[in-house]
């Protein structure tokens, strides 16, 4: 066992050399990943030609059809209160539809 009395090897149970056991942590861990992206994108085109110089498309869009929310990675500072917690925040657009029409001549 280890002496834990003052006139031993550690101080109050503390290593006088206690600095030389301090590991310095990455700022990134490539082991930790955040939640992949599971989006899906949607288009419908449809090209009219009026005249021959006459062209319109109406146009269609819509991103993240299915809604699905993506959050950030987990905290990685080892020194925080909060570490190895992901943020309720959401990183990325929920749906968005989008509507155009585009004429040229």
């Amino acid at each position: 066992g280890t002496n834990c009395q003052p006139t031993g090897t550690a101080k109050n149970c503390v290593y006088a050399d206690f600095a030389n056991f301090i590991r310095g942590y990455p700022t990134r861990w490539r082991d930790v990943r955040v939640s992949r992206t599971n989006e899906v994108n949607f288009g419908i085109y449809k090209n009219f030609k009026i005249t021959e110089r006459w062209k319109t498309q109406l146009r269609g869009e819509a991103f993240n059809v299915l809604n699905h929310t993506r959050f950030g990675g987990p905290n990685t500072d080892p020194g925080s209160s909060q570490f190895g917690v992901v943020a309720p925040a959401q990183v990325n657009e929920p749906r968005v539809i989008q509507f155009a029409f585009k004429a040229t001549f």
